[in-house]
């Protein structure tokens, strides 16, 4: 097809001033596409959805690992804590931080070059942008070697939420994806030389499908400690980082604690945190359990008696119990796996209805 057409310009418009009307009508005008534009986040919501704290656990030469924390805080103040697990209190530096497109720049007050950092950014279905982790550039130059350090956000800021039977609360993905609720029966007092203690109905919920612990049996009581319920058939050994906390209708006590039966190290997957606390009108006890793991501690017994025989180290139990409290009240939140945050957080959130089992 061999055809000649001419068009005047009308601003964003050519429209057809000689051309075949018969093939295309009475009028023939094309209009300048315009590709849709990317949304571009604000500055200064930028910085608001960047200021947060941020959280790594790396390998370390002469430590048995080493945990940092940044904290950009959103007065432009930053505060950086390194801890080398197991080798005393953490380092913290103090100095300030800025939004420079993509990237964070973060100088302390040490009198070393800023440390910049990319961003590595999540968008969340239906929710606003959330930056995920903060990369820091030419690690090797910031004394973090070739492996280099990526930290992560903590909380991530993508909540899930629970709801059954009256409880709710809300949880970090970071923590768990799912958590399943149910009500579980009431259980009369056993009659007979055993005793078994009774327990009344409650409200469950387990975190990505997991079965209850059998060592949180309701048919021991404890001696010591602080009191725990349901209560555990074996001797609460310590408490490490005990506060008070509270959460929507009511307070209590959480802590990190530890539950056995003999004289034996302590190992990496044994010790647990736990939440007792009471709602404000006292009708409902409110019971949390979340695994943890540090890696202060060994993941076998054996690697605790270095050349000692059992007997041998048995005999600095005491000892060795109270360097290891020590030791567990100074680590950082996030030298414990999950980060003691995440569990916090969770615990505040928690919200019993009034008409809960009745």
């Amino acid at each position: 097809l061999d055809e000649t057409y001419v068009f005047q310009i009308q601003g964003e418009n050519l429209r057809g001033l000689a051309y075949d009307k018969d093939l295309w009508g009475t009028d023939l005008t094309f209009t300048k596409y315009h590709a849709p534009v990317e949304p571009v986040t604000p500055a200064s919501i930028m910085h608001d959805q960047t200021a947060g704290r941020y959280t790594a656990q790396l390998p370390a030469a002469d430590a048995v690992g080493r945990v940092i924390v940044l904290e950009l805080n959103q007065d432009d103040t930053a505060v950086m804590t390194t801890q080398f697990i197991g080798k005393g209190e953490p380092m913290v530096e103090k100095g300030s931080w800025e939004l420079d497109g993509e990237f964070v720049n973060v100088t302390l007050a040490n009198g070393q070059p800023k440390l910049v950092f990319k961003q590595e950014l999540l968008t969340p279905e239906d929710k606003p942008v959330i930056v995920a982790k903060l990369v820091l550039q030419d690690p090797v130059a910031a004394g973090y070697g070739s492996d280099g350090l990526t930290l992560e956000r903590t909380p991530s800021g993508v909540t899930q939420t629970a709801e059954y039977g009256g409880v709710s609360f809300a949880f970090d993905a970071q923590l768990a994806k799912t958590a399943q609720g149910e009500t579980t029966t009431a259980l009369p007092v056993a009659e007979g030389p055993a005793l078994g203690g009774g327990m009344p109905a409650s409200i469950r919920f387990m975190f990505d499908g997991q079965k209850a612990e059998t060592y949180f049996n309701p048919n021991l009581t404890f001696e010591k400690g602080i009191p725990v319920l349901p209560p555990i058939p074996a001797a609460q050994v310590f408490q490490v980082k005990p506060q008070y906390v509270d959460f929507q209708n009511g307070s209590g006590i959480a802590f990190v604690t530890y539950y056995a039966q003999d004289a034996s190290p302590v190992q990496s997957n044994q010790i647990f945190y736990t939440f007792q606390g009471l709602t404000g009108d006292a009708k409902y006890y409110v019971a949390v359990f979340y695994p943890l793991n540090t890696t202060l501690l060994p993941k076998r017994a054996e690697d605790a008696f270095g050349n000692q025989s059992y007997d041998e180290w048995a005999k600095n139990y005491d000892t060795y119990l109270k360097n290891l409290v020590s030791a567990m009240n100074g680590l950082n939140d996030a030298a414990y796996a999950p980060d003691l945050v995440l569990i916090q957080d969770l615990i505040k959130s928690i919200n019993v209805g009034d008409t809960t089992l009745q």
